[in-house]
């Protein structure tokens, strides 16, 4: 960390050397992010913005992505206004991982295809590859894509207020695939936070954002009174468990429950960490930057909703008992067997979950013995005598 003291002539020196590096010199890049650092302890953040942007400018197909992605951040933490900040918010990750490997989802759809055996496999080299193809059919569109990185997600998350999110989720300077994303994040964020309006307002662009949702989101839209609204919307994030109140760098999938086979491992979202652990490897508070065009209104708004957000807690949890106050309010609601499947399926114990192999193991018997004894006869209560079994 370079901390600028009242006199600092070394600060000045080093400047006016890095100033004298020029582009076409193989250590431009590093000399000009540490010319950046110096100007900025030096207090010069105009000429640090305006450096930024020259080079930011210039850099495109020249320096590679890592880099790249390093001067947005910087950029991104001196944004005067919300679109200096979106502009330089939005990243392409040099690479994705997925189950400990590395690379592009096209390198990584052809280092599953080359996975075949004939020996071990009941499919044909052609079923097995069309499989292949179909699960990256969604995802392979990202290597060309970009997207918002962990610490743009959380500055997202904590410091913006559900209506500033609302306002930068129809920005028409972010790809439609970017504004999809908030948009679910908006309306998930608006139902938890009973913000009834926000919700309504963003819902028709709910569907646009991700069709597959359209059919059971239209009881959500027909609905009339804030209870029937309620209602609806609980299920459907009952049957959408990629839905999340948080922005996050992993690529969504959008599965529905009953493409997870009901299996929810990763699913729905946990309470934010508020510890993080730095470079020697210490565990530390986690310390979110505001952007400095945020008005206290706005960070003071944020910050009520994000404590609301925080003691909702883990998403399976708190939806599990969701339903079952709306199954003791409403029995008679043909949509509650499978709802309190769902809600005993969410809190068993996941070796992914939120803490680990910890579960929620009251709410989960709850969830049970009211859809054992209310609904003995329903096929949502045979599946899960099924799973028991299992």
């Amino acid at each position: 960390m370079i901390k600028a003291e009242k006199s600092s002539p070394r600060l000045v020196q080093l400047m006016h050397a890095a100033e004298k590096v020029t582009r076409d010199e193989s250590s431009y890049a590093s000399v000009a992010y540490h010319l950046v650092r110096l100007k900025l302890a030096l207090g010069h953040t105009v000429a640090a913005r305006k450096l930024l942007d020259e080079i930011i400018a210039w850099q495109t197909d020249v320096l590679p992505l890592s880099a790249q992605n390093q001067f947005l951040e910087r950029r991104m933490s001196l944004a005067e206004n919300l679109p200096e900040f979106l502009k330089s918010a939005q990243r392409k990750p040099v690479v994705y991982s997925e189950d400990g490997h590395v690379g592009k989802f096209s390198d990584l759809l052809e280092r599953q295809k080359r996975g075949w055996d004939p020996e071990d496999s009941k499919q044909t080299r052609e079923e097995y590859e069309r499989e292949a193809d179909e699960g990256y059919e969604d995802l392979l569109p990202w290597d060309n894509r970009f997207t918002f990185d962990s610490k743009t997600s959380d500055i997202l998350n904590k410091h913006f207020p559900l209506q500033l999110l609302a306002k930068v989720a129809r920005d028409p300077d972010l790809p439609d695939y970017l504004q999809g994303r908030l948009v679910l994040a908006v309306w998930t964020r608006a139902i938890l936070l009973n913000n009834d309006d926000v919700a309504l307002k963003i819902a028709p662009e709910v569907v646009k954002s991700e069709p597959k949702i359209g059919p059971v989101f239209k009881e959500y839209l027909k609905a009339r009174t804030v209870k029937e609204r309620h209602e609806a919307a609980l299920y459907l994030l009952l049957k959408f468990p990629d839905l999340s109140p948080y922005l996050s760098s992993v690529i969504p999938s959008f599965d529905t429950s009953e493409d997870l086979n009901y299996y929810f491992d990763t699913k729905w979202w946990c309470a934010p960490e508020d510890t993080e652990y730095n470079d020697e490897g210490v565990e530390a508070p986690k310390v979110i930057p505001q952007p400095g065009f945020l008005t206290p209104a706005q960070l003071e708004a944020a910050r009520r909703e994000y404590r609301a957000l925080v003691e909702i807690a883990d998403g399976k949890s708190y939806l599990a008992r969701q339903v079952i106050a709306w199954a003791k309010a409403s029995p008679s609601d043909p949509k509650i067997p499978e709802a309190l499947f769902i809600a005993a399926r969410a809190t068993q114990s996941y070796k992914n979950g939120c803490a680990g192999w910890e579960h929620d193991e009251a709410t989960q018997h709850e969830a049970e013995k009211l859809l054992k004894q209310r609904y003995p006869s329903s096929p949502w209560t045979a599946r899960l005598g099924d799973s028991e079994k299992n």
